[in-house]
């Protein structure tokens, strides 16, 4: 008898890491702060990103988009020119906008600043 578990289909879903803030406060680009092994906090968030959820977009600035696609190759990395008061939704508008997210069921949003979440936690969501 066939698995009936095995005939749901699986949503396709996204990661959405949003890393276009300028970081003024923090000396830098936000998609660049160094994390605890020495690399940019988002190689996290991608790795964390490719392995739970398939699919991984990240928004960053056009200034640090070219260093960026080399360093993320699990990531769709989409350059954002939304001006800095349009703030996290300039992000978002810049993915839906690149077509980064079509298709995707659901899309885990989240800050490059923020801590990674743990798999067991984004699996959950």
């Amino acid at each position: 008898m066939p698995d009936p578990a095995a005939a749901v289909k699986r949503p396709d879903v996204a990661m959405l890491v949003l890393a276009s803030g300028r970081g003024e406060r923090m000396g830098g680009p936000k998609a660049l702060l160094r994390w605890t092994d020495g690399a940019p906090i988002v190689a996290s968030h991608a790795k964390l990103g490719a392995s739970v959820c398939g699919r991984v977009v990240v928004v960053v600035r056009a200034s640090v988009a070219s260093t960026l696609r080399s360093l993320l190759p699990e990531a769709v990395v989409v350059a954002s020119s939304a001006p800095g008061p349009w703030g996290p939704a300039g992000s978002i508008a810049a993915a839906v906008r690149a077509g980064a997210l079509a298709g995707a069921t659901w899309t885990l949003i989240t800050p490059v600043d923020a801590v990674p979440a743990a798999p067991s936690t984004v699996r959950l969501l």
